[in-house]
């Protein structure tokens, strides 16, 4: 019996993509090999550059251009051949179990799980192993318990493991080692996600070397109830660089200090005195876990599943920047999340997959 002719294509260009398509219908087996992951449409490639375009838009994955050809798969230019070194890139180590590791680990968990299966025909990405680790005993600690068993067993049911009082104690370009109940554990890990929380601006410490505020663990700087530095009314920090009544680093406090403090700015231009102090309205928490699920805890309710994703959505867009920023980011979530479940933007530029290649042969040798 003939071995089945096969056709190997170098470069995933204009022509590299049309000879594929080509023999679509023949009887080979089609290898695309490139040194990145995207087709490239260079003509549209200056309005990128102009920020006319978002460069999926140009840059589609090379593997989607490809996904509904049977008799055709794509490669990058180095593959990893050794089991454990293939486990350690499948394996996804998201440390912190807050609002943005939980939406991250579930968003990596659709995509190893649902979006990329079609596309990867030698690299099993169902077995990618999507770890969440938490020092303290429940995710979502700011949450409602209620919120928290249901986005834990959410996570769960997506095939992402829970590791709850466990603590990450070092880091290294391979791996990520961790402290739980049952002692130290080194886990090889290629992506390692850090999601518990953020170090604050250098500019933080240097405010505070000069006006004698204290700064906390995080490198925040202490300023007064106006959000002013002591003995500096005309200098304010705001944000996440600042520690006002022990608020969390995150966008609201940053969006009402920042609405504060200019308010201020003009009652003082207009000649007003006594304002008063910053006062913070938490409008509640919410988190998304993955596709048409998340938690919210507003308005003194505790929503879950899809009311909770899309009242998530519905403040995420409100909260954007300009009309259109808000219309492309519901058209890109319509098309990524609710109809095609395709990720459109997944570029990989040259410099870092160079970077990785390098860093891959250096590892080997």
């Amino acid at each position: 019996m003939s071995q089945r002719h096969r056709v190997v294509i170098v470069g995933g260009g204009f022509g590299g993509i049309r000879a594929a398509r080509a023999l679509a219908r023949t009887d080979v087996d089609i290898t695309i090999v490139d040194r990145t992951n995207h087709h490239l449409f260079q003509p549209l490639l200056y309005q990128v550059a102009t920020g006319i375009l978002p460069d999926g838009l140009i840059a589609p994955a090379l593997r989607s251009v490809v996904s509904k050809q049977a008799n055709a798969r794509v490669v990058l230019a180095e593959l990893a051949t050794d089991p454990a070194e293939r486990a350690a890139y499948l394996t996804f180590a998201v440390i912190g179990a807050g609002p943005t590791g939980v939406e991250v680990a579930g968003q990596i968990a659709e995509l190893a799980h649902e979006t990329l299966p079609r596309e990867y025909k030698s690299v099993a990405t169902t077995e990618a192993k999507i770890l969440l680790i938490e020092a303290g005993p429940q995710v979502l600690a700011a949450f409602a318990p209620k919120l928290q068993r249901y986005t834990q067993r959410r996570l769960q049911k997506m095939g992402i493991e829970v590791w709850l009082n466990t603590m990450a104690r070092d880091m290294d370009s391979g791996s990520a080692t961790v402290t739980g109940p049952d002692g130290d554990r080194r886990i090889p890990a290629r992506t390692r996600i850090w999601a518990a929380g953020v170090q604050a601006s250098p500019l933080a410490a240097i405010l505070a070397a000069a006006t004698g505020a204290d700064t906390d663990r995080a490198g925040r700087v202490a300023v007064l109830p106006d959000c002013s530095l002591p003995g500096h009314p005309e200098v304010f920090a705001i944000g996440d660089m600042a520690r006002l009544n022990d608020l969390p680093g995150v966008a609201q406090p940053a969006i009402q200090e920042g609405t504060y403090v200019g308010r201020l700015i003009r009652d003082r231009l207009a000649g007003k005195t006594g304002t008063a102090p910053f006062a913070y309205r938490d409008k509640g928490s919410m988190a998304t876990i993955g596709h048409l699920s998340a938690v919210a805890d507003a308005f003194g309710m505790k929503f879950t599943g899809v009311i909770g994703y899309t009242m998530w959505g519905f403040v995420h867009v409100l909260y954007l920047v300009g009309w259109g920023n808000r219309v492309g980011a519901i058209l890109n979530w319509a098309r990524a999340l609710t109809f095609s479940k395709n990720r459109p933007h997944r570029t990989i530029t040259y410099e870092l997959a160079q970077n990785e290649l390098a860093e891959h042969h250096y590892q080997r040798e």
